[in-house]
């Protein structure tokens, strides 16, 4: 569903209406009215920020095809504010989880890197010690 209808049965229709539901746009008048916009809004739009439409190979310039999911994203990118507002769907809301978790799963996979080299300079020790060497200083060292 497009951030920009009222409700999804609203942007559902529209969209089943002009392409069979599959999610697939291929005219600027079926991207315009998925985004609720004019024509020359959306081509505008493509132009000076990069709206995500492609043009098939060997075809003139008028012929494009737009993805409804990638529409979505380049709006959640673009305009995440308006979307917190309008999108009642989640979209931006699982986007923050992902870079939460992200960070989450970053922060937990330095602690393991840490322990992990601990554990080796205690074993690295162990081993020096077994050997009869004298190579260990104390405590191992511990990296950030």
């Amino acid at each position: 569903m497009s951030i920009w209808m009222n409700s999804p049965s609203q942007a559902n229709g529209r969209l089943g209406a002009m392409n069979g539901g599959s999610g697939v746009l291929t005219s600027w008048k079926a991207i315009a009215s998925y985004m609720g916009k004019g024509v020359r809004t959306v081509q505008r739009w493509e132009r000076d920020f990069g709206l995500p439409v492609r043009r098939p190979s060997g075809s003139d310039k008028r012929a494009i095809i737009a993805l409804a999911h990638d529409l979505d994203t380049w709006i959640a990118i673009r305009c995440p504010r308006v979307v917190r507002e309008l999108n009642g769907d989640g979209h931006v809301n699982s986007l923050e989880q992902r870079i939460e978790a992200s960070i989450a799963l970053r922060t937990a996979n330095r602690l393991l890197i840490n322990e992990m080299r601990i554990a080796l300079s205690a074993l690295s020790c162990q081993l020096s010690e077994m050997s009869g060497a004298s190579g260990c200083n104390g405590a191992p060292r511990v990296r950030n």
